[in-house]
């Protein structure tokens, strides 16, 4: 399995990602886990889990296993697989044309045609259209997915240097309230504490008190 092959499966249950059921999520550490994966681990840690890969330690946001946001780079990936697979299957030998026999290498752009043609059916039939080589079309096409892809990674880029520091000033605020917590427990613990002993001295001061009264009593 090739480096790249190894990015597009998840390193968990080793399924290929995809954009529906096996949704690449990407983690603060830049690890990605599939929808699935990612949401066992959360049903099973609640508010904290560490990575699978490099045992980095993550807080889960209020949404869950949409706090973590999909890995934009993994999608791209799999959208230029499919199309450099759709242009291996394009340079198969090309379809005949049932009219003239000659193989169907062109491409009319005409928005009232969008179809292959050969030759002789752009000569006959298209000569005012803009007619492309299929070859041509293919290329400008992943042209753009790459331009696409390009920008992709920009943005997926910018959304997890947004998305670490969210999620560091989440664990900031989330360290904030244990130490307010503990420092709360603490003193509420010694305000009962010295109550308890004022109490305790109060009642030993007025069992003192009873004791000498009834000594008088019996005294008389």
């Amino acid at each position: 399995m090739s480096e790249e092959d190894g990015i597009l499966k998840c390193p968990i249950c080793y399924e290929d990602y995809d954009e529906t059921h096996f949704l690449p999520r990407i983690l603060p550490c830049h690890h990605s886990l599939c929808h699935p994966c990612l949401q066992t681990f959360i049903q099973q840690t609640r508010r904290q889990f560490n990575c699978p890969v490099c045992r980095q330690r993550h807080i889960v946001g209020p949404t869950g296993v949409l706090h973590f946001p999909q890995n934009q780079y993994i999608l791209a990936c799999i959208k230029m697989k499919s199309v450099q697979v759709e242009k291996v299957v394009l340079v198969e030998p090309f379809p005949r044309c049932a009219v003239h026999n000659r193989e169907m290498t062109l491409f009319c752009e005409n928005k009232t045609c969008k179809q292959i043609l050969c030759p002789r059916c752009k000569h006959a039939e298209h000569s005012d259209h803009k007619v492309v080589e299929i070859e041509d079309k293919q290329e400008e096409c992943l042209k753009i997915v790459n331009e696409t892809t390009e920008y992709i990674n920009e943005r997926t880029k910018e959304l997890t240097e947004s998305r670490t520091n969210v999620d560091k000033d989440y664990d900031v605020s989330l360290a904030l309230i244990d130490n307010t917590r503990e420092a709360l427990v603490k003193y509420v613990n010694h305000s009962l504490d010295v109550i308890r002993k004022k109490i305790e001295k109060h009642k030993k001061t007025n069992l003192k008190q009873i004791t000498d009264c009834i000594i008088d009593f019996t005294e008389k």
